[in-house]
């Protein structure tokens, strides 16, 4: 074989190996874990301490598809670890609360809230922290308990910094959500239907109206919504008050405000269109 021969080759196996290496690091997952009762928590995935200085809300990134033993131990030490077991697989978000069981007063536990393709919407809080998931990938087959300090972050001198150039930015043109439509916008551009179709699915997956209603609004608040959706998540409420009530709220995140008239057809009772309508007329 000659030595360009050779060359070649090396060069063709060397893409062949980044080409490979981008595709497993396209398949991560994100984990977000956030505690509703105020809380702090340090999260321990596979044995590896994410947060070291305990939070309200975490964002682990970088999980490829395994099964992870995921345990929360709260600051407060009269509260026990809590812990569960989660498959995950690839290119996922994953949401999970730590809340009490409904009608109690027990001890925060992990709830299931939402799992959606990445990329679709940011489902974690704005004040979440994010870390790089470097453990193993194999869960322990039992609980292992890890005894986490609490770490008080020290101040750090505030560094010097230069400002760069900002870069200029195109930003991609996107088509016309609403052809044709000429009224007030509420919202910057509605969800995409592939990503609201997975997101009604989750929703009306839930056994408690409560849930659902929560579940609706951490979604719309995170994105923009077209009448016509706002009007099919209202479907997925049994009651009349929570079909109300989601309505009041999602006018804020709707992007074609000038057609809110059709929401009326959601209403089973003459008198939710004029609470509406009165609700409308004070903003």
């Amino acid at each position: 074989m000659s030595a360009l021969m050779k060359h070649a080759r090396l060069i063709g196996l060397w893409g062949l190996f980044v080409f490979v290496c981008m595709g497993l690091s396209a398949q991560t997952s994100n984990l977000v874990v956030f505690n509703e009762l105020k809380e702090d928590f340090v999260l321990i995935v596979n044995g590896q301490v994410i947060n070291a200085v305990p939070a309200l809300h975490v964002r682990v990134t970088g999980l490829r598809p395994s099964r992870y033993l995921v345990q929360a131990q709260y600051t407060n030490r009269s509260l026990p670890t809590q812990e569960v077991q989660i498959t995950i697989g690839a290119n996922r978000e994953i949401s999970y609360a730590l809340t009490r069981p409904q009608g109690t007063r027990g001890v925060p536990m992990f709830e299931f809230l939402s799992e959606f393709s990445m990329g679709y919407f940011p489902i974690a809080p704005q004040a979440s922290v994010s870390f790089a998931y470097s453990g193993p990938t194999e869960a322990p087959p039992a609980s292992v308990p890890v005894v986490v300090p609490v770490v008080v972050p020290q101040p750090t001198p505030v560094p010097v910094i230069v400002e760069p150039q900002p870069p200029v930015i195109v930003a991609p043109v996107r088509p016309n959500p609403l052809p044709g439509y000429t009224g007030p916008i509420g919202c910057d551009y509605p969800m995409d239907p592939a990503a609201f179709a997975d997101a009604k699915k989750s929703i009306a997956a839930k056994s408690f109206s409560e849930t659902k209603l929560q579940l609706a609004k951490q979604v719309t608040r995170s994105n923009c919504l077209l009448t016509t959706q706002v009007l099919e998540l209202m479907g997925l409420f049994t009651f009349e008050s929570e079909k109300l009530d989601f309505a009041k709220f999602a006018y804020d995140f709707t992007y074609d405000r000038g057609n809110y008239y059709r929401i009326n057809d959601g209403f089973g009772f003459e008198s939710s269109i004029r609470e509406l309508e009165k609700y409308l007329q004070g903003k």
